[in-house]
This record gives structure tokens, C-alpha cells and sequence, in this order.
């Protein structure tokens, strides 16, 4: 398990399981890191900046936060503060893939170069998104569980 590190001080409140969470960029160690009101890391997404764009490469959730909604908690938040710092993003990671075939409002984060590593055939856009019912709807079934 990683340690504290220290943020860029760019992060997000969010909420998995209804555990409010903390999502901070770390550029340190190329993390997404989310951690609950303890400090307690509970899942990060690894990344790397190449140009205007960040590669979001692999999402871990800590085994006992698992199902819980953790992953796709992070993805929002990371997803969010990548879209504010104007970058966009390549999809490298399969959760990620799969979180963004189910959301085609947010493939604008996407070159349309890098589209093709979304997993799913568009479906017609939302006008817009309501968080509150994506991390409800998909807080079980689309946890990342690796190696699993």
C-alpha cells in the first residue's frame, strides 16, 4: 500500500458507499489517490502526462474497500480534474475504458485519435450528468478488482 505523499494540492470530494472521499492529484508518483476522512488510502489511479495529454494507465481499490464504488468514485473525480487543468485523455486502463463506453458525455476528454480505446458503440448523449445517480448505479458491478 503507498504511503501519504504529497498533492499538487488539485483534488476532489467525492462520495463512494456513502464514505465521503478525497481525490488528490499527486504528481509525485503519478497517482490519482483517494483516501476517506481517516487518511486512509482506499484506491488510486496511476497516470503519466505525455503533452496536453495524460494517459490514465491502471485503477487499484484497496482489497477492503472493494464493491464499494471506490474506482468508480475515483475516475469521476480524476476525470474532473483532468477536464479543469484543460488535458485530455487517453483511456489505457480497462475500468476507465469501460467507465467511459458507459459515459459518451464525457469522450470530449477524448482525442478522437484515442477513441477507439473506448470498449462500447456510442449511445445517445445525456444533456447532462447527475454523479449522484452514476456512482449509485454502478457502485458494485464496475469496481476494479485486479488480479481477480
Amino acid at each position: 500500500m503507498h504511503g501519504p505523499c504529497e498533492s499538487s494540492g488539485k483534488s476532489a470530494g467525492v462520495t463512494a458507499d456513502g464514505v465521503a472521499l478525497v481525490v488528490a492529484d499527486v504528481p509525485a508518483s503519478g497517482l490519482f489517490e483517494a483516501r476517506n476522512g481517516d487518511g486512509e488510502l482506499v484506491g488510486y489511479t496511476s497516470y503519466r502526462h505525455n503533452g496536453s495529454e495524460t494517459f490514465l494507465v491502471h485503477t487499484v481499490t484497496e482489497p477492503a474497500w472493494r464493491g464499494r464504488g471506490v474506482a468508480t468514485a475515483m475516475t469521476v473525480a480524476a476525470l474532473d480534474l483532468l477536464r479543469a487543468a484543460g488535458r485530455s485523455v487517453v483511456p489505457r486502463c480497462p475500468f476507465v475504458q469501460d467507465f467511459l463506453a458507459r459515459h459518451d458525455e464525457l469522450w470530449d476528454l477524448v482525442s478522437e485519435r484515442h477513441r477507439h480505446m473506448i470498449r462500447a458503440a456510442p449511445r445517445p448523449a445525456q444533456a447532462t450528468v447527475d454523479w449522484t445517480k452514476v456512482l449509485k448505479d454502478e457502485r458494485v458491478a464496475n469496481d476494479y478488482h485486479p488480479g481477480e
